[in-house]
């Protein structure tokens, strides 16, 4: 990691699945979090879908999260208008 032109780590779905349910998954999540923030990274939890995980994440203190449980996919314009709406606080 050291040696590559990264400034995020990205934890894949797989990991966040079983988080808060599966001991391995959740140590491994923590590890990834804890040498990533080491390392000076940023992190960033994909796939988060229920509660939850997002609770289980907020207590490890990672940074940032995506997935489900926020918003599907969309388009560029519409993805621009849920983020100035999520930064205003109104939601959506």
């Amino acid at each position: 990691l050291k040696h590559l032109p990264v400034d995020a780590v990205k934890i894949d779905k797989v990991f966040i699945d079983g988080l808060g349910r599966d001991h391995e998954d959740t140590v491994l999540v923590s590890a990834m979090i804890n040498l990533a923030r080491a390392l000076g990274l940023g992190v960033v939890a994909e796939g988060v879908q229920t509660p939850g995980q997002l609770e289980k994440l907020r207590e490890m203190e990672c940074p940032q999260a995506q997935g489900y449980l926020f918003s599907g996919p969309l388009p560029a314009d519409e993805a621009a208008e849920f983020i100035a709406a999520e930064g205003s606080g109104t939601g959506r």
